[in-house]
């Protein structure tokens, strides 16, 4: 705008000293003519400056490679010609914060409605919001400049990946997808289906992100795995054991069991978030479920109305294992009858706890005994 008010200034000038210079007819009749036209210009300027009430309505496609296709309608009750319309849109991808913005100017030589047409293609895939950013009106030599009141719309989308890992077991698990899922190849994924797409650590670039779309949100979920990290922690309950005496059995399990939930609890009142995992009566799978706050307590009486105790030579443990390839937490507590075997030393982070009797059951196991279980659940690292 300031360049063109200088420049039309200095043509002004220019015409002004060709007048004096030469005093013709042809110089009077230029410079009167240019003249003319500026005044038109500013009074028309000024008379519809208060008079520019916009809206605007964007619809959108998608086309192939990430392409947006998209139709942005403007009413203005602006009655006056020659006046030039910018629009200012912009495509923003909350998933990577790209942005991509444009402009658009045309001549309002019509008082009706206008319709621009537009392409847009964003490099990532992710959940996207369409925005008109903002609606100015100029005179038609761009010396000045109003911005348009009204409504301003904005339209959100989501482009999915060409190729998506569908997630297949486990069902309520969101994690490496080279150890449990099957990859799928599409052009376009449904709204509700459930994600796996690469993974994303700190110093990626940002094309490798974690995400998924949640079935019951209908929305994108942006998961970092920097964020599941370091500070999780995960408490495993095994419910398999391997005893004919029905007494020690008992009393294990009980003190299993209170062991489990005296962990819990404690480390809820520390302000700590744990995950706790079982392996779950009806369906025969692991189930897992995260406690943040007290609020969240009455998980552990849906875990324990699922358990299923049995007497077996396998342990829970080799489901666990599976799970466990798959989440990166820094310590797992994992809590179980006193005669079951298994290998922790894969999963360094592991803290077993053997509730029962034999405290030589287990080698590099910390033992709870089932008759003092609660004095030694103070003793726990938590």
């Amino acid at each position: 705008m300031r360049k063109n008010r200088i420049l039309v200034v200095l043509i002004w000038f220019f015409l002004l000293v060709l007048f004096f210079l030469q005093n013709s007819y042809k110089s009077i009749i230029v410079l009167s003519f240019f003249s003319i036209i500026l005044i038109i210009d500013i009074l028309l300027f000024i008379f519809s400056a208060k008079k520019y009430e916009v809206s605007t309505h964007l619809k959108s496609e998608f086309l192939d490679n990430k392409k947006i296709s998209g139709q942005l309608t403007l009413k203005t009750t602006n009655r006056f010609l020659f006046n030039q319309v910018i629009v200012n849109y912009m495509l923003v991808n909350q998933l990577t914060n790209e942005t991509i913005k444009k402009q658009v100017s045309f001549f309002n030589l019509k008082n009706n409605d206008e319709t621009l047409n537009f392409q847009l293609q964003s490099e990532y895939s992710g959940k996207l919001r369409l925005e008109v950013e903002s609606i100015k009106f100029s005179d038609f030599f761009h010396l000045f400049e109003v911005s348009g009141i009204g409504e301003i719309s904005e339209e959100e989308l989501v482009i999915y990946p060409d190729s998506y890992h569908f997630e297949i077991t486990p069902p309520n698990f969101l994690g490496d997808a080279n150890q449990t899922s099957l990859v799928i190849n599409q052009n376009r994924a449904k709204q509700g289906d459930m994600f796996d797409f690469k993974t994303y650590e700190v110093g990626d670039p940002v094309k490798n992100i974690h995400w998924k779309m949640s079935m019951k949100e209908q929305e994108l979920i942006v998961r970092e795995l920097s964020e599941e990290a370091s500070h999780k922690q995960l408490i495993l309950l095994e419910t398999n054991y391997l005893t004919t005496d029905s007494k020690v059995s008992n009393r294990s399990i009980h003190a299993l069991v209170a062991t489990f939930v005296s962990t819990i609890e404690t480390m809820v009142e520390n302000n700590q978030t744990i995950t706790i995992g079982w392996l779950s009566q009806t369906s025969q799978t692991i189930q897992v479920e995260t406690i943040s706050s007290k609020e969240n307590l009455q998980l552990i009486e849906k875990c324990l109305a699922d358990i299923s105790y049995q007497q077996a030579d396998g342990l829970v443990w080799h489901y666990f294992k599976d799970y466990i390839t798959q989440v990166n937490y820094s310590r797992i507590i994992y809590l179980h009858p006193d005669l079951t075997r298994g290998n922790f030393n894969e999963f360094p982070q592991t803290f077993p706890i053997a509730i029962g009797e034999n405290s030589n059951a287990l080698p590099n196991t910390t033992h709870i005994h089932a008759e003092h279980y609660e004095a030694d659940i103070a003793n726990l690292i938590i």
